[in-house]
């Protein structure tokens, strides 16, 4: 995880991030997560996926599941 979000979006277009957010834009999977690079996982979304219009920023969503 010391590269560069975008430079590794770029120039390692075999990485599971990438190759997750293509299955994304094709339909293949409904929901892409990642315990990985978190800038990384934005950088792909945004080059590949692009963005939605009117929308300034990306957003996360953090789940977290409460067991007892």
């Amino acid at each position: 995880m010391e590269d560069a979000p975008l430079k590794s979006v770029l120039e390692k277009q075999d990485s599971t991030i990438v190759k997750g957010i293509y299955f994304l834009k094709n339909k293949e999977i409904d929901v892409f997560c990642s315990a990985g690079n978190s800038g990384a996982v934005v950088a792909a979304s945004i080059s590949i996926l692009g963005t939605i219009k009117n929308m300034s920023r990306a957003v996360f969503l953090v789940v977290f599941n409460r067991f007892n």
